[in-house]
């Protein structure tokens, strides 16, 4: 089997992974599989081409970087944040009294 059918066939793989991951909200199945779509696209193109443009690897670089951001899911740690500061005034007063 072709390199780049092994390439295809594991990004389709990674893909339906990560969309199942994320129907049935499996947040450790995500957090492994979403990540690797963009390598194994990455990958693929690699190996189809044999050449490396620097304007698709900047685009697919910004991908990768924006599905890490997507999962780091900041809202959540926003409000925890606020939780830890109102938490500890609430301590802080309590203790001066």
């Amino acid at each position: 089997m072709k390199t780049s059918k092994i390439s295809f066939y594991a990004y389709f793989l990674c893909c339906i992974i990560a969309i199942t991951a994320d129907i049935f909200r499996l947040d450790g199945i995500a957090l492994f599989t979403i990540p690797l779509v963009i390598p194994t696209l990455f990958f693929y193109y690699y190996t189809e081409t044999k050449k490396i443009s620097v304007l698709i690897c900047i685009f697919l670089l910004a991908n990768f970087i924006g599905d890490f951001l997507g999962l780091m899911d900041f809202d959540n740690y926003k409000q925890d944040k606020k939780h830890q500061k109102s938490t500890h005034n609430l301590h802080t007063s309590l203790k001066t009294n």
